[in-house]
């Protein structure tokens, strides 16, 4: 795949080309905590797209293109800094939205679930409720804990969000929003002051250099002179 047709042709076109290759694994991330995606799927696709996203940018930088100490320092920090962006995207995009949108309702408990894993020898539980409201419509998405705080049929107070897109959330939970928010802004600034040593991709070519020479023309065929009959002896 030819990649010079995308590649930026000014340097600020680079450095936000950069940006949004390493911020689109968390854009993903933010959808997931929005419709209740389970949280080790998103580290998951996390780490995978930080992964390709590392790939693709050294498709265009090539192996040269972080020489110095300072860059390379840096090009770690804006990896690190995306893949904490991404968790503080998984983990705290829903309570922010319940926070400033979210309306307090109260809501019984329809059905638990429970999950067993088995890590490093010991056995882990994951209880995730599904609540309804008290005319007995559902709510969308349900929320997990690793304690069985709620049974099937007792009332609790979450906070919804009106559209029905995001998944409920207790209120002590979402006040954990702010915490997540710091997180989510200071990974922002030091991907920004990192783009700022790395320098963006790189316009120049990653591969090898082709060197063509230029076509002389047709050649003409080498005009040969006929042999004729041997050189005839001198008379006597």
């Amino acid at each position: 795949m030819d990649l010079d047709r995308f590649r930026p042709r000014s340097e600020a076109a680079s450095r936000l080309t950069l940006f949004a290759c390493l911020l689109a694994p968390s854009v993903v991330a933010a959808i997931g905590s929005l419709r209740s995606w389970q949280w080790w799927n998103l580290l998951v696709f996390l780490a995978v797209g930080l992964g390709l996203a590392a790939v693709f940018v050294r498709g265009f930088t090539g192996p040269a293109a972080r020489e110095t100490f300072v860059q390379r320092a840096a090009g770690v920090a804006l990896l690190v800094a995306a893949f904490v962006l991404g968790v503080s995207a998984s983990a705290g995009t829903r309570l922010t939205v319940l926070e400033w949108w979210g309306r307090p309702t109260t809501v019984t408990v329809q059905d638990v679930r429970v999950k067993h894993d088995v890590r490093r020898d010991r056995s882990v539980f994951e209880f995730c409720f599904r609540v309804a409201r008290l005319d007995g419509s559902p709510v969308f998405g349900d929320f997990c804990r690793s304690g069985r705080e709620w049974r099937e049929g007792m009332r609790m107070e979450v906070l919804l969000e009106p559209t029905g897109f995001v998944a409920p959330e207790t209120p002590e939970e979402v006040s954990m929003a702010g915490t997540w928010r710091t997180v989510g802004l200071v990974s922002i600034a030091v991907m920004g002051l990192s783009i700022r040593f790395v320098g963006g991709m790189s316009p120049e070519r990653s591969g090898p250099t082709i060197v063509r020479r230029p076509d002389p023309g047709p050649r003409h065929p080498r005009m040969l002179r006929p042999k004729g009959p041997g050189k005839r002896g001198r008379g006597r």
